[in-house]
């Protein structure tokens, strides 16, 4: 369902909050439905000539959407952008099912700038269903997080995260592996 917004969360069910939703969606170029959850400062969504596509997610406060020209950015059904948190899709961010990113998560696809002596490189980053990622966690260009995996807090990932594992320091590292993939993943 391209272009629609459902109110919710501390926004209510109001006047107020519709107005808001329709405006981000036409201001951001957002296709789908999210609820906004409410509070200040409002979610940031910039969209740049490309396609942000949202599947029944909730945005909290702060969240910064953001998808350069030729981007593109998912989200799937029951995905939490908790405040704060941020992504960055220069080529392609695909975020499934079920995934809640902690708050001033930071998901990035690019280096935003060449790197001296190089090129920009742009690589898709994908974050498998049911996936929990923690607080100011950072993922990286490239990067694959596995159905079901839990990212620590504070995390620098660079590398994959396979199905099901827990991953944590700086830069991240598979710490364990769950035997039984949370939510079905």
């Amino acid at each position: 369902m391209k272009g629609t917004h459902a109110a919710g969360g501390s926004a209510g069910k109001g006047l107020a909050s519709r107005l808001v939703g329709a405006w981000l969606r036409r201001r951001g170029g957002v296709e789908g439905r999210f609820t906004l959850a409410g509070g200040r400062p409002l979610p940031a969504i910039r969209n740049e000539g490309s396609r942000i596509l949202l599947q029944d997610v909730v945005i909290h406060p702060a969240v910064r959407l953001w998808a350069n020209r030729g981007g593109v950015l998912r989200a799937g059904e029951g995905t939490v952008f908790m405040d704060g948190a941020e992504v960055v899709a220069w080529r392609e961010v695909t975020i499934g099912r079920g995934v809640v990113l902690g708050p001033f998560a930071l998901v990035m696809d690019t280096d935003l700038h060449e790197i001296p002596g190089g090129r920009l490189e742009n690589r898709p980053v994908v974050i498998g269903d049911g996936a929990l990622i923690g607080a100011r966690a950072i993922i990286l260009k490239g990067v694959t997080i596995g159905a079901g995996a839990r990212v620590a807090p504070g995390c620098l990932v660079v590398r994959d995260v396979p199905d099901g594992a827990w991953a944590g320091g700086d830069p991240a590292r598979v710490l364990k592996i769950l035997e039984e993939k949370p939510n079905g993943g």
